[in-house]
């Protein structure tokens, strides 16, 4: 028995053949037309999408086409089980004559319910969110952040409307278009988000067992990020009105969500520790170590157990601060997104107005931009506040550093050392034990050398003579 889609042998004006569902077995065989007509450069029968991207029409005609295979192997499928049901197992090997297809063809096509094709767009909703009634638990409790995938979903469905959306339509044709629709949006997305777009579709595809295609691995943007961008972080003074912010605005404490935005970031600036890390730190977390309080927790990123970092008066203070807030259940789950949008309002209500240079990239040059200091940090400069103020600290070592903030490059912990950090007055203390020489002695010193050299070149006229 054989079974392939082939071209037709008529030859239109412009240049395409019809291509034909061919079946053959025992001697006998039959053509039947699919309607999809296409240029034969552009056509490939051991191909999984048989009509190539370069034509405009590919996604309609792949879809035609397996719609045809999948009625095809129904067919086949509803002989063998009247062929087994009729005379057992040992006739299960028996494939229907080419005039059983041809009749069965003929008759009104029973709709086929896809692949379980319930609309994609509708599965990747439930993955997000769950669903109840069908004992679905989602994904919204167990993903770093659920307002990406949401955020991907939402582009999903404005590409494409309302037309039917199938596991097997998420091909190199689709991705294409998602790609142009992420990369033409206004105003512009960053490469890095649209590559984080990119990977929460991926895991979503993988995880989904409704999923029986993998057209989805080979997906790339290639578009790359920013090779080394400015580290913006706070100054110690910026720090301490982080620490003292009810009194820096004069109340006489901060609404929840500012307050706990602050401890969230001040944790990591005293423990380098990550957003997913502190949001997980339960009081079991907090453990005596040789007699030192220490955080011992699963490093998440790095899949790092037992991972130790000792305590410092701040840190534990403020660790101390979210569990109590919390009945002693551990510090209070706030997501990333909107941790960073209540940091941002809280540097803005504390004044932290400088301009920085902020570097995106959007397709392949990137731009920099002025940024107040307030928009244009994040969680995630706190980490690196932690590792510049150990390096320039001259007091902890980088063996501590990097075993603190769990890195074993040095060249990554080179990426989070702001330069600029404390730099005039270090310049200033460098060399603030020297002993300089009076200015005035100094002035009457270099005169009188000049008045000697003038002698020199011009001797008495005796001594000339």
């Amino acid at each position: 028995m054989e079974c392939k889609f082939i071209l037709g042998n008529h030859t239109k004006k412009d240049g395409s053949k019809l291509v034909e569902l061919y079946y053959y077995n025992e001697g006998q065989k039959v053509r039947l037309s699919t309607k999809v007509h296409v240029i034969p450069k552009f056509f490939d029968e051991t191909a999984v999408l048989k009509v190539s991207s370069k034509v405009s029409t590919s996604v309609a005609d792949n879809r035609k086409l397996k719609e045809m295979e999948t009625r095809m192997n129904n067919i086949i499928s509803d002989w063998q089980q009247k062929i087994i049901a009729e005379y057992g197992q040992d006739y299960s090997d028996i494939y229907p004559p080419a005039s059983y297809i041809k009749g069965a063809w003929k008759k009104p096509a029973i709709q086929i319910k896809k692949e379980s094709e319930e609309d994609v767009r509708q599965i990747f909703h439930t993955w997000i969110e769950g669903d109840p009634k069908r004992g679905i638990i989602g994904k919204k409790d167990k993903v770093n952040e659920v307002k990406i995938y949401r955020t991907v979903l939402a582009d999903i469905k404005k590409l494409t409307k309302k037309q039917p959306l199938t596991f097997r339509d998420i091909d190199q044709d689709f991705f294409e278009r998602l790609l142009g629709y992420w990369t033409s949006k206004k105003p512009k997305i960053q490469n890095s988000t649209v590559n984080k777009r990119l990977t929460c579709l991926k895991i979503f595809l993988r995880q989904e067992k409704q999923n029986k295609y993998t057209f989805f691995e080979s997906f790339s943007t290639g578009l790359s990020g920013i090779a080394e961008s400015p580290i913006i972080i706070p100054t110690p003074e910026e720090f301490l009105k982080l620490i003292n912010a009810e009194k820096e605005l004069n109340v006489y404490g901060l609404p929840e969500e500012l307050d706990r935005a602050r401890d969230y970031f001040v944790i990591g600036c005293s423990t380098s520790l990550r957003y997913s890390d502190i949001a997980r730190l339960q009081p079991e977390n907090i453990r005596v170590v040789n007699n030192f309080d220490c955080i011992v927790s699963f490093i998440k990123k790095t899949q790092t157990p037992k991972h130790l970092i000792p305590l410092n008066d701040v840190s534990k203070f403020f660790i101390e601060k979210q569990f109590k807030a919390n009945s002693n259940k551990g510090i209070k789950y706030m997501s990333n997104w909107k941790l960073n949008v209540t940091l941002h309002k809280l540097f803005k209500m504390l004044n932290f107005n400088s301009m920085e240079t902020v570097v995106y990239k959007y397709g392949a040059k990137p731009t920099t931009v002025l940024t107040p200091k307030w928009e244009a940090m994040s969680m995630h400069a706190s980490r690196a506040f932690f590792i510049s103020t150990c390096v320039n600290s001259n007091q902890v070592s980088l063996g501590s550093t990097m075993s603190w903030s769990n890195h074993r490059n040095i060249k990554v912990v080179q990426r989070y050392i702001h330069q600029g950090f404390n730099q005039v007055q270090q310049m200033q203390d460098l060399f603030s034990g020297v002993n300089l020489p009076n200015t005035t002695s100094l002035l009457q010193a270099m005169r009188k050398a000049k008045l000697e050299e003038i002698d020199k070149k011009n001797p008495p006229e005796e001594e000339q003579k």
